[in-house]
């Protein structure tokens, strides 16, 4: 596995700052794509790539238990 992506809505600041403790950057907006309570909100695509996830001081590689 090279990468995860997701989105998330904007507003939604409690699930962003988790994503981002877990290593999860934001790429980019895609504005007003998702519309409710009659109103247009932007949604934040994110992703994380193995090296990220491996660069991480507190995880380990698979191969490091070898």
């Amino acid at each position: 596995l090279e990468r995860i992506e997701l989105d998330v809505y904007a507003p939604n600041k409690r699930a962003r700052r988790s994503y981002e403790k877990a290593g999860f950057v934001t790429e980019g907006t895609l504005r007003h794509a998702h519309f409710s309570d009659g109103r247009h909100h932007d949604v934040l695509r994110m992703s994380l790539l193995r090296g990220e996830w491996e660069a991480q001081p507190h995880r380990a590689s698979p191969d490091d238990d070898a």
